[in-house]
Order: structure tokens, then sequence, then C-alpha cells
């Protein structure tokens, strides 16, 4: 058989999503320095595509992802009613993964996805949503271009969550 190669390979962990494991090819696994100390790990970075694609599977029946929408979708629908906002209303997903939130309250307003990875792009799309390519900190959007700004899951992956933050604030 074909031997591993011999090199790091940095996972990310769906169960933990800010945590990573530097696993080497016959030795033992061990935490991340940079977890382990606490703080956060740039290495990760964006999901690989096998993990968009699992993520794009499970989001219609994993509880977890059906749950999280409902409760973001009572909080988005009473916020817009304190705004006096309606379906007219335009919303922005940051962030938009496989387009499983952005699809649950495409009815609620008009939406756009932004997402970073051309893989969460094109199964978005597959859904049937509008969603273009880009990331944080610099959104390919005009200031104060959009009514509501979502974004769930995003933050804990930039390298600076201020300025992401603030870039979120500005659209």
């Amino acid at each position: 058989g074909r031997r591993k190669p011999r090199s790091p390979v940095l996972r990310h962990k769906l169960t933990h999503p800010i945590t990573c494991d530097l696993v080497h090819a016959g030795r033992r696994r061990r935490p991340c320095r940079l977890v382990a100390r606490g703080r956060f790990c740039h290495a990760v970075g964006p999901m690989q595509l096998d993990e968009y694609q699992k993520m794009f599977e499970a989001e219609e029946r994993h509880f977890w992802f059906r749950a999280s929408r409902t409760i973001v979708e009572r909080w988005l629908l009473r916020a817009m009613a304190e705004a006096g906002l309606d379906q007219r209303a335009s919303l922005v997903d940051v962030g938009a993964g496989t387009g499983g939130m952005l699809s649950r309250v495409s009815g609620q307003a008009q939406c756009l996805g932004i997402e970073y990875s051309p893989a969460g792009v094109a199964l978005s799309r597959s859904r049937g949503l509008r969603v273009v390519r880009g990331g944080l900190p610099q959104l390919p959007l005009a200031t104060a271009s959009f009514d509501l700004a979502l974004s769930m899951d995003v933050f804990e992956h930039v390298q600076d969550d201020a300025a992401a933050i603030a870039e979120v604030r500005r659209i």
C-alpha cells in the first residue's frame, strides 16, 4: 500500500469549531499549542470542501441546524417587527456557508449571501439563493446597503474579529 504523507495536516473538528488538531502520520495526536493556551488558531481558516458537503447534507434533518434556524428566524421576525420592517427589507447573511440559514429566512426579506468559499457559494446557489463570493474584513458591498445583517459561526474564524464586526456594521 501507499504510505501516508508525513507532513502535518490541520483538521477542523465539527463538534468544536474553534479548535484544531495537529495530526502526524504514525505519531500520537496532540492539541494545537495555540488552542491549548486558550488562543485562536488562524491556521484553521476556512472549512474544507468535504465539511461543506457534510453540512449541506445534514442541514435539513439534523436537530442542531433545524433548532438554531428556528430560534434565529423567530428572533429575526421579532426584530423586524420592532423596527417596522417588512418583506421589502434587505438582509445580508455574511458567511452564508451552504445557504441553510439563508434559505430559511429568504421569505422574510430580500436576501443576499456572502460566502468566502467557492464550495459554499456553489452549494448555496444550488438551493436557488443569491450568493456572491466575498470575505471579511472587506466585503464587496456599499456602505449602508442593507437593513439587516446576519452572521452565524463566522467571527471566530477571522483573524481580526473587531474589524470584521465593524465591516458588517458598515454595510
